[in-house]
């Protein structure tokens, strides 16, 4: 790696894990709400951060950076509903000068 150079990456791992949800309808006899067992999946997800320092002369540093959340865009499933997905990939960029 070039001076001023830097890669950092983030493993997030969740376990698998089972889950009591309520299944949005009454027991006939009682009206009380009925509850089902479910199984959510693990994920993985990696997150990646870069950054490169330029430096500008008179002991100042540009750097600039970019991050990029859940980089390979895994759908990993977050709610209640099997539709509810944590977000998809997200990059940001930006720069910071030191001086």
């Amino acid at each position: 790696f070039q001076k001023h150079l830097s890669f950092t990456n983030v493993l997030k791992y969740q376990s698998h894990y089972r889950t009591i949800e309520d299944s949005r309808e009454d027991h006939p006899d009682d009206g009380l709400p009925l509850y089902v067992n479910l199984s959510k999946p693990s994920s993985v997800t990696f997150d990646w951060h870069i950054s490169k320092g330029v430096p500008l002369g008179n002991d100042q540093l540009l750097t600039l950076n970019i991050e990029i959340f859940n980089v390979f865009n895994r759908k990993n499933h977050v709610g209640t509903e099997d539709n509810e997905y944590s977000l998809g990939r997200q990059i940001w960029a930006g720069m910071e000068l030191t001086f």
